[in-house]
């Protein structure tokens, strides 16, 4: 029964240490059970109620009451722009707190909450450093025209999915979805497919701390795809003009003797007929990245105060190669994503009523790609295409040393990747958003307790752009070695071309925020009237093109 004497049905009654032994009471509370083992302890669950282990007494009837559990009902979660305690908001509201997940060493926030939240979804697509932020839904795709992203709001500051990856978890609070329309309304259409709250750290009234950590992680890869060997590859492409054989002229001539197949299989030729594993040349097995965090928090009755900086830094599976050219030591190119995080959060209260608030924040990011892949879609398409980079295109070096590349009808000259790699330069984009929030909170219980004004204003700018240092991968010095009469074939250059430097702005927009609102609380006895009445006013220019406002008015 519970705590007003009232039955209790579907309570699970477990015996304690053999948990399979169970039975559900009856719509009158009542259960039978028969332990198996002498200490007779009985456990009792049910959802909403405190679990009990209790002791049975085989010459007694056990009266068994169950009180509620009231645990988390009384924790504030952030809705729209206000707070409420769970046990009296009534719609779909998951939430979770940074501390429970910025230990996780994972760039982007949204990387570390599929799981951790109901009605949360979210697909990596990729794995690249600086490019592994995940999509995320809320409760799942709902728009028919792929605007399927959720709103995001950052201290009542609107971000989107490329903001809110920078973020480091370090600086945030708490976060919270909301997943129904009694939640997002106060969005208007902006909250149709779902919203996500996050709230940064503030400071408290407390002697300053100093908190300091240090994160290294290492991205291991789960699973490789196996790729054929020289000789399997050979074997079944023979096996394949077979089959197509009514296709071509006769006598057909297949692509590789009996003596080819016998070279491939024992390696006795390796520059002729070579036999290389690309994927285990060019890539590693794990790849490793870190992250230091430094944060002040403290404060007064007067002013409180959080700052924080954070340096993240992730390296890719790519191979380190050396350039060939001694003059282009200090070329990066290699995948790699770096990450500076700043963060200033200040409150200041002058008077009891008044409170102000001043929020500065900041990402810098540089993201380096590598520019010796040919094919648009990067190294991976390379890896799986058979007629470019087949086991047996081309060696790994030529037997001076040199870098060659395939001279087969399918693969003909398609340079050495390893080459290309090491001495094609590189793509980097550094991406900069930083944003500045005023704002001021005036309580006017003088004419109406729980009545309050609030107004924010923010400003918001985002700076991208690229630097590329680039040659044409196809201009690079390559030669054929032919083992049969140890010569050597040039493509074309003999000397590396100089590089190409291309600077430019991909990115260049800023936005300002105005939001004045009038909230109203108040509890009447066990009754809670809320109210709100909003205007939100955002301007946003893109370059030069005209400013684009959104206005919106709201009560509710």
């Amino acid at each position: 029964m519970d705590e007003k004497n009232i039955a209790l049905p579907g309570v699970t009654v477990s015996e304690e240490g053999n948990l399979r032994n169970g039975a559900i009471s009856d719509e009158n509370g009542d259960f039978v059970i028969t332990l198996k083992s002498v200490n007779n302890a009985i456990r009792f669950t049910m959802v909403s109620y405190i679990t009990l282990t209790l002791q049975a007494d085989a010459e007694k009837k056990m009266a068994v009451k169950m009180k509620p559990d009231t645990k988390g009902l009384d924790d504030v979660v952030v809705v729209g722009y206000s707070t409420q305690k769970r046990i009296t908001n009534p719609g779909a509201v998951s939430s979770i707190k940074a501390a429970e997940i910025e230990n996780i060493p994972t760039s982007s926030i949204q990387n570390t909450l599929a799981g951790r939240l109901p009605g949360f979804t979210a697909i990596q697509r990729s794995g690249q450093p600086g490019s592994d932020a995940a999509e995320f839904f809320i409760r799942g795709v709902n728009s028919m025209n792929n605007d399927n992203q959720p709103l995001i709001i950052v201290d009542d500051i609107q971000y989107t999915y490329a903001q809110v990856a920078q973020l480091d978890p370090n600086e945030i609070e708490t976060i919270t979805i909301l997943k129904d329309a009694s939640t997002t309304a106060i969005y208007g259409v902006r909250g149709a497919n779902g919203a996500m709250v996050i709230t940064t750290k503030r400071g408290m009234i407390s002697k300053p701390s100093i908190n300091v950590s240090t994160q290294f992680g290492v991205n291991q890869v789960i699973q490789y795809p196996n790729y054929l060997d020289a000789y399997a590859t050979a074997v079944l492409q023979n096996e394949a003009y077979i089959n197509d054989s009514y296709k071509l002229a006769s006598p057909l001539t297949l692509p590789w003797t009996a003596a080819d197949l016998k070279m491939f299989k024992d390696g006795s030729d390796p520059y002729g007929h070579p036999n290389v594993n690309w994927q285990n040349e060019l890539l590693k097995n794990s790849s490793t990245q870190s992250n230091y965090n430094v944060d002040i928090r403290g404060g007064n009755s007067k002013v409180k105060y959080f700052t924080s900086f954070g340096y993240f830094k992730q390296n890719g599976l790519l191979r380190d190669f050396t350039p060939t050219n001694p003059d282009d030591d200090g070329v990066e190119p290699n995948y790699f994503y770096n990450r500076i995080n700043f963060r200033s959060n200040l409150d200041i209260t002058p008077t009891k009523t008044l409170n102000i608030r001043f929020d500065l924040n900041g990402r810098f990011e540089t993201i380096n790609n590598p520019n010796g892949p040919i094919d648009a879609a990067g190294l991976f398409k390379e890896l799986i295409s058979f007629r470019n980079l087949s086991a047996f295109s081309m060696p790994i070096v030529n037997p001076n040393g040199t870098y060659g590349y395939a001279n087969q009808s399918w693969g003909n000259g398609y340079v050495n990747p390893i080459s290309r790699l090491a001495n094609s330069g590189y793509k980097r984009n550094y991406n900069n958003n930083f944003n500045i929030v005023a704002g001021a909170n005036q309580k006017l219980d003088f004419i109406a307790q729980g009545l309050e004004a609030k107004l924010n204003v923010s400003y918001a700018s985002n700076i991208n752009e690229h630097r590329n240092l680039q040659r044409d991968p196809a201009t690079l010095p390559a030669f054929y070695y032919n083992s049969a009469n140890n010569t050597y074939s040039s493509k074309g250059n003999n000397r590396f071309p100089v590089f190409t430097q291309n600077v430019g702005n991909d990115v260049f927009n800023n936005s300002v925020n105005s939001q004045l609102s009038l909230n109203y609380d108040h509890n009447f006895g066990i009754h809670r009237v809320y109210a709100l009445a909003l205007v939100n006013d955002i301007s946003t220019i893109n370059g030069g093109n005209v400013p684009v406002n959104f206005r919106g008015f709201l009560v509710g």
